[in-house]
Parts: C-alpha cells; sequence; structure tokens
C-alpha cells in the first residue's frame, strides 16, 4: 500500500508543479496582451488552478502525511533532516496554494480588468504572484529535500 501512497504522492506534486508552471508561463505571455485580454488569461489560470493545481496540491499533501505515518517507524539513515524539509515545506507550500492561490485565482477569474473592479483585479494579481513565488520555491525546496530523503541524504 505504501506505493500507492507514494505514486500518488509523486503524481499529486507532477500535477500540482505542472500546472503552476504553466500558470507561470501563461502571466508571462499575458504581459504583452492588452487589458482585455486579461481577463480570458486569468479565467484560464484560474480554471488550471480548481481542475489540476488544487487537486494535485491537496493529494500531494494528504499522501505525505500518510506516508509519514505509514514510515514512521522506519528509519532512512542521515535523511531525518531532509524528511523534516521536506514535510515542513511541502506542507506550509500546499497550505499556501489551496488556501490563498485557489482563491484568489477564482476571485480573479471573476473579475473584469477593465472595468470598475480593474485596481482591486490589479491587487489581486500582485497577490497571487507574490504567493505563488513562495509556494514554488517551497515545493521546489521540498523536491529537493525529497531526492536527498531518496538518496540517503
Amino acid at each position: 500500500m505504501t506505493r500507492v501512497w507514494l505514486l500518488l504522492h509523486l503524481l499529486g506534486f507532477t500535477m500540482w508543479i505542472g500546472g503552476a508552471l504553466a500558470v507561470m508561463v501563461a502571466g508571462v505571455a499575458g504581459r504583452r496582451e492588452n487589458r482585455g485580454a486579461l481577463g480570458a488569461i486569468v479565467r484560464g489560470q484560474s480554471l488550471v488552478y480548481r481542475v489540476i493545481i488544487a487537486p494535485g496540491a491537496l493529494v500531494t499533501v494528504l499522501a505525505g502525511i500518510l506516508l509519514t505515518f505509514r514510515n514512521s517507524g522506519t528509519r532512512f539513515p542521515g535523511a531525518d533532516l531532509w524528511l523534516i524539509v521536506m514535510q515542513a515545506c511541502g506542507i506550509l507550500a500546499g497550505l499556501l496554494t489551496l488556501f490563498i492561490s485557489l482563491p484568489t485565482a477564482a476571485k480573479l477569474g471573476r473579475l473584469d480588468p477593465e472595468g470598475k473592479t480593474g485596481p482591486y483585479f490589479d491587487e489581486l494579481r500582485a497577490r497571487q504572484k507574490l504567493v505563488s513565488t513562495i509556494a514554488g520555491v517551497l515545493a521546489l525546496v521540498a523536491l529537493v529535500a525529497g531526492m536527498m530523503v531518496a538518496h540517503g541524504g
């Protein structure tokens, strides 16, 4: 059963990071577009958050917690610090993604970037960039720490 949880953990992480990279590329490409086109881009990004990123983050964190409890008696020589780093960074990144980035993306997807909600749209986009960057860096740190765990530190 541990292998199933590990598969879900890796699959979720792949969805989470892959979706986040797609959203990032769309955001960078959106800089060249006019304000009217930003609405369509942000609606697409919001969909990616709801369908790929959030489920991936949730599955990754839950499977990681279950793996922790299943393997709590197993020792990985020299990997304890890396395991803690992976868990802490992964959980924090997941919480940021699920409780800040996802709701922000959903709000952005409903706003008109050109209308009277334009300033609020810009404020939410700035928040989304900052929180998603922090969550992405934490997720990548968790990935590197996981690699160190897999290779015994």
